[in-house]
């Protein structure tokens, strides 16, 4: 269904859609806002946590913080895909096992870590068979990038045809705060969108922004002393390469 969709919207226009197309994918995506925010009325406020980045080789460190924050309480959400989104809803999928579980799940996923690689969906059935007690967690999707196939941890999903509205709910519905994994061009584009609305409270609260990798945000790509030249809450800015401090700052420091 999500790859008849995908070359339905090329196939009608990706960019320049007819006048009743663009109406459907408008009334499309309102819809999925109506939907998303019902779910997340029911969560309640203060409660949700989004994890950006796109750089496997802090799936383990993604994973785990996700998995920390889950089981403080807090709704795990990603981007739905593959990669850093992938192991922000591993980690609050096994939340509700112990730390062995994780590893396992490593094991079993490490045999076909790419997408492309042979079984790679297969593996993630897998780590949900032995795993059956599954926490919720939420992937908000685009169809804008591509056929993006979404990850097998998401336990709820909100797509959207549009890429700024998606965009826009995943800073705005992080209502406790946000974990920037370490990225590319996607992630640095949401932090400073994060920084942007923090900036004027557009959401009604200043973001909790946590930075996970400081060789990537300190160093490779030195945004955070960037931002905290014109935050208007330093206090809610933080850095670390460790889970279990990142997790930490996210709970303590909660919002609104």
């Amino acid at each position: 269904m999500d790859e008849t969709i995908y070359c339905d919207y090329l196939a009608k226009g990706k960019l320049s859609p007819g006048i009743i197309e663009a109406l459907t994918r408008r009334i499309y995506d309102d819809s999925i806002d109506d939907a998303l925010h019902r779910y997340l009325d029911r969560a309640g406020g203060g409660k949700v946590v989004g994890i950006m980045g796109a750089r496997d080789p802090w799936y383990r460190r993604t994973a785990e913080t996700a998995r920390l924050l889950a089981r403080a309480g807090k709704l795990v959400m990603s981007g739905g895909g593959t990669g850093m989104m992938e192991a922000a809803n591993l980690g609050a999928d096994l939340s509700s096992y112990d730390e062995s579980a994780l590893d396992h799940a490593m094991q079993i996923l490490r045999e076909a870590p790419e997408l492309e690689s042979p079984g790679w969906r297969a593996r993630a059935l897998e780590v949900k068979s032995k795993f059956p007690r599954g926490a919720e967690s939420l992937g908000i999707m685009t169809w804008f990038y591509g056929l993006e196939p979404t990850n097998q941890f998401a336990g709820h999903i909100a797509k959207y045809f549009d890429n700024g509205t998606r965009e826009w709910n995943l800073i705005h519905v992080s209502d406790a705060g946000i974990v920037f994994a370490p990225g590319s061009a996607g992630t640095r584009e949401e932090i400073f969108i994060a920084a942007e609305q923090s900036h004027h409270a557009a959401p009604g609260f200043r973001n909790v922004m946590v930075f996970l990798g400081q060789q990537q945000y300190e160093v490779y790509a030195p945004i955070v002393s960037v931002l905290r030249e014109f935050a208007n809450a330093k206090d809610r800015l933080f850095i670390t390469d460790n889970p279990a401090e990142a997790a930490g700052f996210i709970v303590k420091n909660n919002s609104p």
